[in-house]
């Protein structure tokens, strides 16, 4: 269960966990729900604190703190850790499910989430599923038109731990046209910063760390970094640091992928520029969708030259 979420195609994520869920418990569930703890967040402004029965107080405020990095430090035992997420979870359901929230910042806070792709929702009922299709909660691969090209920038842990949460992400995008036929060139810079304080491999539990178990030095952040473009752009690779470096080129679902492994120390950082080149001349808008991480920066405009 913990890899279904490797695609960025929520629908495909969704089923695989229907089906090892039937496989598991034998129910069919109707549907899954993804939700992040940053959306929580935003869904707290609307309950207000919530008393917990660890003796914590759940807000707006600490939620993200709480649920993502102080637990962890807290209980050593996985279990122990499950318990107080379930009860986070139903304490909050309890109180959104019973009306005890503002509906007006519910609703804001929900229309928050789900545009910065916090909450993605997958109906076993066709007719649900339809509805859902066209709209952000569907986690679909963005699809380019005439007017706007799309990419889609998905970041997966490669820790085997907890130490994406001190991970911060850069994006600008941008285009410049430098050749005779008119074909564009795209461009993503990625930058990625580890923030974890520098003593982290040994002050934090090994359960955040990961403890070497899967080959990473305690305290660093692998990530699997990877960027979708449209069907009709050509891959022309991507450098770290300005320079040529080997990568992942794939096609996933008639998209172009191109995927780069990266570890950082912590204090570190690294620049990841991916380049296509447009399949005609396009002088529409650019869009860029991506893992709803934590450290969340506005996307900025890449300056380019010939």
């Amino acid at each position: 269960m913990l890899n279904v979420g490797l695609t960025p195609n929520f629908a495909l994520s969704a089923r695989l966990a229907q089906e090892m869920w039937r496989l598991e418990y034998g129910v069919q569930v109707d549907g899954v729900l993804s939700i992040d703890p940053v959306a929580l967040g935003y869904v707290l402004e609307a309950t207000g604190p919530i008393a917990l029965p660890s003796g914590d107080v759940l807000t707006s405020e600490n939620a993200v703190s709480l649920l993502l990095s102080d637990v962890y430090q807290r209980y050593e035992n996985p279990a122990d850790q499950d318990a107080f997420f379930s009860s986070a979870a139903a304490a909050v359901f309890s109180a959104v499910a019973g009306g005890a929230v503002d509906p007006v910042t519910l609703i804001t806070a929900l229309s928050r989430a789900g545009d910065e792709h916090r909450v993605s929702v997958w109906s076993a009922s066709e007719v649900e599923q339809a509805i859902l299709a066209d709209t952000t909660l569907a986690g679909s691969i963005p699809v380019s038109d005439s007017e706007t090209q799309r990419f889609g920038l998905y970041i997966n842990d490669a820790t085997g731990a907890k130490m994406d949460t001190y991970l911060d992400v850069k994006t600008k995008v941008g285009q410049i046209t430098c050749r005779d036929d008119l074909r564009p060139t795209y461009s993503i810079e990625v930058a990625l910063t580890n923030t974890a304080p520098g003593d982290a491999g040994t002050a934090f539990p090994w359960y955040v760390t990961g403890g070497g178990v899967f080959g990473v030095p305690p305290g660093n952040v692998k990530s699997i970094v990877s960027v979708y473009s449209a069907a009709d752009t050509q891959n022309l690779g991507l450098t770290q640091d300005g320079q040529v470096v080997p990568y992942l080129p794939a096609t996933d679902d008639g998209f172009q992928v191109s995927a780069l492994t990266v570890e950082l120390a912590p204090g570190q950082s690294t620049i990841i520029r991916y380049s296509w080149l447009g399949a005609a001349e396009f002088d529409g808008e650019l869009e860029l969708h991506m893992t709803p991480v934590i450290h969340r920066n506005e996307t900025q405009k890449l300056e380019m030259t010939c």
